[in-house]
């Protein structure tokens, strides 16, 4: 819908927000949720990576080579 999409530390919404990511910018997944709901994607700022809602990404390639991952 073009708003930001938040970054939040851990994969859930009770985890604070960390900052946002413009509308149409790509990111590097590393990891994603047991459940497939949050992705971890890298960004410079925080090296553990950050962590953005699945259903409001768009993703280009094969999620289920991307190994599952806690917080």
């Amino acid at each position: 819908d073009g708003r930001p999409l938040n970054l939040r530390r851990g994969p859930g919404l009770t985890y604070p927000v960390l900052g946002s990511a413009p509308n149409g910018l790509l990111l590097s997944v590393s990891g994603r949720s047991e459940d497939g709901a949050w992705l971890r994607v890298e960004v410079p700022e925080w090296e553990k990576g950050v962590w953005v809602y699945a259903a409001l990404t768009a993703v280009a390639g094969d999620l289920a080579v991307v190994p599952n991952v806690g917080e």
